[in-house]
């Protein structure tokens, strides 16, 4: 309802399509942009609020940057629902608290800046943002898995 625009009403409803899925589809990137737009340009803290919590709802990691920003805004819901997406995207949630002070609030930011940027250069990221490396990583896990099975099967065989 707070939403003052077609765009931010846009903008909610496919944050509320993903909220609550257990398998993620994927988001389209002009919408992960979009969304990350309206955090910024949008009046009103639930849209801002509810933008964010969309965000960490999509799995896109690289609206990371864009959420801690949010964590330094002005409403606590924001900040509240800023930090639960970091949360969801990369695990990070000690160190910050949406009621500190806002200097305590930027220390800590910047802290998970810093750790963003370890992130950003190392091949999790890759994996995280490159469909094909994504393929990759989950086939060879399953061949693994596969591996471990015959492995630990024939040890049960060796046993009996």
């Amino acid at each position: 309802s707070e939403a003052s625009g077609s765009r931010e009403q846009m903008i909610i409803r496919s944050c509320q399509k993903i909220e609550g899925k257990r398998k993620k589809t994927p988001v389209n990137p002009d919408t992960i942009q979009t969304m990350q737009e309206v955090l910024f340009e949008s009046e009103a803290a639930e849209v801002r609020a509810a933008v964010a919590a969309g965000l960490g709802n999509s799995g896109s990691v690289i609206a990371v940057p864009k959420l801690l920003d949010a964590m330094e805004d002005d409403a606590l819901v924001t900040r509240q629902a800023a930090a639960a997406a970091v949360g969801n995207l990369t695990g990070w949630c000690e160190g910050f608290n949406p009621e500190d002070s806002p200097e305590a609030r930027a220390e800590a930011v910047e802290q998970f800046r810093e750790r963003w940027l370890l992130f950003e250069n190392s091949d999790l990221y890759r994996v995280a943002t490159d469909p094909e490396a994504r393929e990759r990583v989950e086939a060879i896990t399953k061949k693994r898995a596969t591996f471990l099975r015959r492995k630990e099967r024939a040890l049960d065989r060796e046993k009996n």
